[in-house]
């Protein structure tokens, strides 16, 4: 008897962020029932956005797909991707459109007179 696998898109995606964009990605906590899958629930200060592993900054990887699979089967399990000097990747967030156009604004004008400029503009809406 054959076993079908759930679809996963959260292990799917770790995936295409370790090993088509290079990035170190870390299990984060999901949300359950609407609050934290962690042992905090709904006193979590960070819901669905915290590492679920200690020194998650060491064990973040791009390269290891054994352990990301392991990593992201489990259920309630968010996507994490370390950000800093690390990883070269920063994290830019907007509340308004006002917020958003000023930050395509400041992205666009500072990195124009950038040498060798390797900005890469991504922006995602819920």
């Amino acid at each position: 008897m054959s076993t079908v696998k759930k679809p996963n898109p959260i292990l799917d995606w770790a995936i295409i962020y370790a090993f088509d964009y290079g990035m170190k990605v870390v299990p984060c906590y999901g949300i359950k029932n609407g609050v934290c899958a962690c042992k905090q629930g709904a006193n979590c200060k960070s819901p669905g956005k915290h590492p679920r592993l200690n020194k998650w900054e060491q064990q973040a990887t791009s390269t290891d797909r054994a352990k990301i699979e392991t990593w992201f089967e489990r259920p309630y399990t968010n996507l994490g991707v370390q950000f800093g000097p690390a990883s070269g990747v920063i994290d830019i967030e907007w509340d308004t459109e006002d917020g958003f156009q000023r930050m395509k604004e400041l992205l666009l004008y500072n990195s124009a007179g950038m040498p060798n400029s390797n900005l890469d503009l991504r922006m995602m809406r819920q």
